[in-house]
């Protein structure tokens, strides 16, 4: 069935809005990943954010000829250390001024975090830095064996319950962009074993969601003997992934664990590979701790809201 499901996503592709996302997804998959490749990339990408920023966008153009920095002098990640840190307060107090001017309000994504760490924080993306970051993730879930186009069941936070239009739209979801949602915020008992009907009834290929919801339902079918369709892997994110909960994910679903790292505002942080290690995802998100153990991150796609060494 998976292989008849990738077929059907990539013909559906050609003729839907998801178009340009599976090109880019097959142009993830060639894309070499040796380390002069990746240089290269990323010195072109910091060339063209640092460029766009000054020009395009009001907060950096002051901050630039304020601490008498020269754009054009910012060309690898040593010359972006020169630029001062953001924090999530400069994001919240400077929202409207760190908007690019090159792109229409109406023609880009604005969300906000849960605030779990304090007050929400408001962010912007452009379809394009989506588009690259689900392209991004496909080319991680590959590198565990489930093929872009696979049907992955998404463990994450949902409205709940449905209405009408939010089941057709999850329905096309996952016919067309290989997603089959389970609601992470109800994971009762009942809950679980409806979850275990689903993936029995649709057979994913591999999960991805919340560390704490995948444990649960590991748990649960270990505890029941449940008996659900081989997967080839799990994947965690948004959440501290704990080796207890690994060990209970890999026994309960019969899989690897592989743990994805990122924040609402900086997708693609970093990944682990099939040899259990982390890894910078280095050709999406620049990535620098400091002496302190702080972290800055530098999303290099995203133009529609430059964010240079933003500390989460």
């Amino acid at each position: 069935m998976s292989g008849t499901r990738v077929r059907l996503w990539r013909t559906l592709g050609r003729f839907t809005p998801y178009e340009r996302y599976l090109h880019l997804t097959e142009d993830f998959l060639r894309r070499p990943l040796d380390a002069e490749a990746i240089e290269r990339a990323r010195r072109s990408k910091i060339r063209t954010l640092v460029d766009h920023a000054y020009a395009h966008v009001p907060y950096y153009r002051e901050l630039f000829d304020r601490e008498g920095i020269d754009p054009r002098e910012i060309r690898s990640p040593a010359d972006l250390e020169r630029v001062p840190v953001l924090t999530k307060e400069g994001l919240r107090d400077n929202f409207d001024r760190l908007f690019s001017s090159a792109f229409d309000r109406d023609a880009v994504v604005v969300d906000s975090t849960g605030g779990s760490t304090g007050s929400p924080t408001r962010y912007a993306h452009d379809r394009r830095y989506i588009e690259l970051a689900q392209a991004t993730l496909m080319r991680s879930m590959s590198w565990s064996g489930c093929e872009p186009g696979a049907l992955v069941a998404w463990v994450v936070g949902l409205e709940a319950p449905p209405g009408p239009q939010e089941r057709a739209k999850r329905a096309l979801q996952r016919v067309v962009n290989g997603k089959l949602y389970l609601n992470a915020f109800d994971a009762s008992d009942a809950s679980l074993a409806a979850w275990c009907r689903e993936i029995r009834r649709h057979r994913p290929r591999a999960f991805y969601g919340y560390a704490s919801a995948l444990t649960l339902l590991a748990r649960y079918v270990a505890e029941n003997g449940v008996e659900l369709p081989a997967v080839c892997a799990a994947v965690t994110t948004a959440e501290k992934l704990y080796p207890e909960q690994a060990e209970a994910i890999e026994k309960g679903l019969g899989c690897g664990v592989r743990d994805f790292y990122g924040c609402r505002e900086a997708f693609n942080i970093a990944a682990t590979c099939g040899h259990g290690r982390m890894h910078s995802i280095a050709d999406m998100t620049l990535l620098t701790t400091d002496a302190a153990g702080a972290v800055t991150v530098t999303p290099l796609d995203n133009l529609a809201m430059p964010l240079l060494r933003y500390q989460n």
